[in-house]
């Protein structure tokens, strides 16, 4: 805070008192406090850089990131249907960056968190909170993914997607989502349920 008020760049001003006020949010919203004032103060304190007039840039893609953690795994824990259309914009900003290695990072952070929280329980699927992402999300996580595990991953999101909701069409390629999520690494996190999954669609789907 000293730092903060110290400052002359004003940038760096916005930066810091961001961080400050991202910082307090996450803290409380990880808080088993019964007195839910001060996460209340400070979910407010940060849902000012994403206000209608506020600037569209980093600050304001990590913003709505910091508030679809805070709905989807914090006090309120698994608010998907709150937590998403803060995860989306955010998506979609890195989706249109030129930081291509940065963006690339925060994109997958984001697919990480939306499709398995933090500290999910053993038992816990891709989708079980109705947190299915869209369609054209999966495809470019696909497309800039990293190494055979989130490749895998993404493959196999794809999968499920169509699965709980494609046209018929699309649901012609469920098969094939889940043969190349199966083909890579064996070790990877998702490769029991994309066998369990794509087991279960060809006894009732299959040819």
């Amino acid at each position: 805070q000293k730092l903060a008020d110290n400052l002359g760049n004003s940038e760096d001003r916005r930066w810091l008192e961001f961080r400050m006020a991202e910082t307090l949010a996450r803290a409380e919203a990880m808080s088993q406090n019964a007195d839910d004032s001060t996460s209340r103060a400070a979910e407010t304190a940060l849902r000012k850089y994403v206000e209608k007039d506020a600037r569209v840039d980093r600050i304001w893609a990590e913003a709505h990131e910091a508030l679809g953690d805070i709905s989807w795994f914090g006090r309120n824990r698994y608010n998907w249907h709150q937590g998403w259309p803060n995860y989306e914009k955010a998506l979609d900003f890195w989706a249109g960056s030129t930081n291509l290695a940065y963006a690339t990072e925060r994109y997958w952070s984001i697919i990480h968190k939306a499709s398995q929280p933090p500290r999910a329980q053993p038992f816990y699927y891709y989708g079980q909170f109705g947190n299915y992402l869209p369609l054209p999300v999966l495809e470019n996580a696909l497309k800039i993914a990293r190494d055979e595990n989130e490749r895998a991953r993404a493959n196999f999101m794809i999968a499920m997607t169509l699965r709980n909701g494609g046209s018929w069409e699309q649901r012609f390629r469920i098969p094939h989502h889940f043969e190349e999520s199966l083909q890579l690494k064996k070790d990877t996190n998702w490769n029991d349920d994309a066998l369990y999954y794509f087991g279960g669609w060809m006894s009732y789907q299959g040819t």
